[in-house]
């Protein structure tokens, strides 16, 4: 059994590991001319995205938690023109600590009843 601490630690862990794929590709995206990036329809800079829990939309049950994430600039403004889109919701199992990426396609109630049911959120 783990505690809400330990949840939270590792899904801020698991952002930080999003966060650490973003830097990479914006390096390997920075020896691209400015008509590579217009042709692949790029920004002509690029920031890395820095990542935040939401909190008050944590959800938590008997199996576990469910976070949410969004971009640290629409958790400090609320603009939603700085959000992230296609961002899933991520299930931490109470009993093993075990994390689980769920999916955009449906409401998360299907994931987490899929996730209570077999202890995997597309089951």
């Amino acid at each position: 059994m783990i505690t809400y601490q330990d949840a939270r630690r590792k899904m801020l862990k698991y952002l930080a590991t999003l966060e650490s794929k973003d830097r990479e590709v914006a390096e390997l995206r920075k020896g691209l001319t400015a008509k590579e990036r217009e042709i692949l329809g790029l920004p002509q800079t690029e920031e890395v995205t820095s990542l935040a829990i939401i909190e008050d939309a944590t959800i938590a049950d008997d199996f576990g938690w469910v976070f949410f994430y969004q971009s640290r600039a629409y958790v400090d403004t609320k603009d939603p023109l700085r959000g992230l889109v296609g961002n899933a919701p991520v299930i931490i199992s109470k009993s093993d600590g075990s994390l689980h990426v769920t999916g955009t396609a449906e409401p998360v109630e299907t994931y987490i009843e899929n996730f209570k049911r077999s202890g995997n959120p597309f089951d």
